[in-house]
């Protein structure tokens, strides 16, 4: 190698004697590799033994094999003169068992008890002696059926006529209207409806014409939302709303707050209301309506002259003539009227017919 190298140093200093070396490498590389492969030929091939794979889960199969036949050994030979043991068995007696009778097996449900007897009570209770004016029940009288007005309404709730208990007794009138009064001995039947929920007992204001109903909406002011409860009434050809005492009338998309219009009539009258008397005929009042009663039902009429209320509804006006103070409500003048006991009471001096 030395000899060959000496040789090679001028040619490696050029590019030419590098790629003469490479191929005389790759020649010597070839001749090595062909040298090997002719003394593995020349070798004998040993066989392997192939073992088969080992599973993970190996699987127990029934492999029938042979079966080892054991050697029978022969059996001794007996002695002559042989006699085996005979070793004595003692018999058993059996006794015999007790021979039970038959006697059927008693359900217990299906048992037939003997009924019980029940004593007598040898001093009985006796019925007490009906006496005929006292102890007879009382029979019941079924109430009497309402009738129902001319005009039709509409009733959204049931609502009950219930007689009130208390009925409002009748406010003092004029000096000259007492005698009237009291050769009225036959007074007509009253029918309230009950209180409403929202129900409130004013005091008593000097200051404010409308204190009793100063909670009611004013006239002619207008309500998106009817209170619960109210009833539609159909009176000449139109069509009203009725809660508590208080007249609507719907227009558009809301209603109006309305007197009552003359002629319409109720079948029982508003809680809290009103009597008095003009020239001896009875009247009934109740926010700035008046009524009257005819054939069962109230109706409203025009106010009457002379009649006296304790308090005006919402919504009045204010009028001064010759300094003195005057009121108009629907179309009604009021003058203010001072009672015995101090209050300031409202007297109708027009009418509006």
């Amino acid at each position: 190698m030395k000899k060959i190298s000496q040789l090679l140093i001028p040619v490696n200093k050029s590019f030419t004697g590098k790629m003469l070396i490479m191929a005389l490498v790759a020649v010597l590389i070839s001749l090595s590799l062909q040298a090997q492969k002719k003394k593995l030929k020349s070798e004998p091939v040993r066989r392997q033994e192939v073992q088969p794979p080992r599973q993970n889960n190996p699987v127990q199969h029934n492999v029938q094999q042979p079966i080892k036949q054991e050697q029978q050994q022969p059996r001794p030979k007996q002695q002559e003169n042989y006699q085996p043991k005979v070793v004595p068995v003692k018999p058993v007696q059996q006794q015999p068992r007790p021979v039970k009778p038959d006697n059927p097996v008693q359900n217990p449900k299906q048992v037939n008890q003997e009924p019980r007897t029940v004593p007598v009570n040898p001093n009985p209770i006796k019925p007490k002696p009906v006496r005929p004016a006292t102890d007879q029940p009382k029979t019941i009288v079924p109430d009497e059926p309402v009738k129902n007005p001319k005009q039709d309404i509409k009733n959204d709730e049931p609502r009950s006529l219930p007689v009130n208990p208390n009925p409002v007794k009748p406010k003092p009138v004029k000096p000259g209207e007492q005698a009237n009064n009291q050769s009225n001995n036959n007074p007509p039947p009253v029918k309230v409806a009950p209180p409403p929920a929202n129900y409130v007992r004013h005091q008593y204001d000097p200051h404010n014409p409308a204190w009793r109903y100063s909670n009611f909406p004013r006239r002619h002011s207008h309500v998106y939302h009817l209170p619960h409860g109210y009833r539609t009434l159909y009176f000449g050809n139109h069509y009203y709303r009725y809660c508590d005492g208080i007249f609507y009338q719907p227009y558009d998309n809301y209603f109006i707050v309305i007197a009552a219009p003359f002629g319409i009539y109720l079948d029982m009258l508003p809680y809290g209301y009103t009597q008095f008397y003009v020239t001896g005929h009875p009247y009934y009042y109740y926010g700035g309506n008046y009524f009257d009663y005819r054939d069962n039902y109230y109706y409203v009429v025009s106010p009457p002259v002379g009649a006296v209320v304790e308090s005006l509804p919402n919504g009045y006006e204010t009028i001064v003539i010759d300094g003195e103070t005057y009121y108009e409500v629907d179309g009604a003048q009021y003058k203010p009227v001072v009672q015995e006991n101090g209050e300031i009471w409202y007297e109708v001096i027009k009418a509006n017919n």
